[in-house]
C-alpha cells in the first residue's frame, strides 16, 4: 500500500540512499553531478518516498544536455532512472 507516499524534490541528504545500500555504489558520480545540474536549473530529479521505509524511487529529468538532440532546454528533455 502507498498510503503517505511523498514525491519530492531531491535534496544532497538523498544522495547516499540513491546507491541502494550499495547496489549502485557504481553510479555516486552520476548521481553527484545530476544534483549539481539539478541545483544549476538544468535537471529536475523527484524522489518517491513512503514514511517510516524511505526512499522507494526516483525520476531523472535532463532539461539541458550536451547532447541537445536528448534534451535542448527548450523543446527536449530526458527522462531517466
Amino acid at each position: 500500500m502507498l498510503s503517505g507516499l511523498i514525491i519530492r524534490l531531491i535534496e544532497s541528504i538523498d544522495l547516499k540512499a540513491l546507491e541502494w545500500e550499495g547496489e549502485f555504489t557504481h553510479f555516486r558520480r552520476m548521481y553527484l553531478e545530476a544534483y549539481q545540474r539539478s541545483e544549476r536549473g538544468d535537471a529536475v530529479i523527484w524522489i518517491a518516498e513512503l514514511p517510516q521505509v524511505g526512499i522507494i524511487g526516483q525520476l531523472f529529468i535532463s532539461l539541458k544536455s550536451d547532447r541537445p538532440e536528448l534534451a535542448d532546454g527548450v523543446t527536449r528533455a530526458y527522462i531517466y532512472a
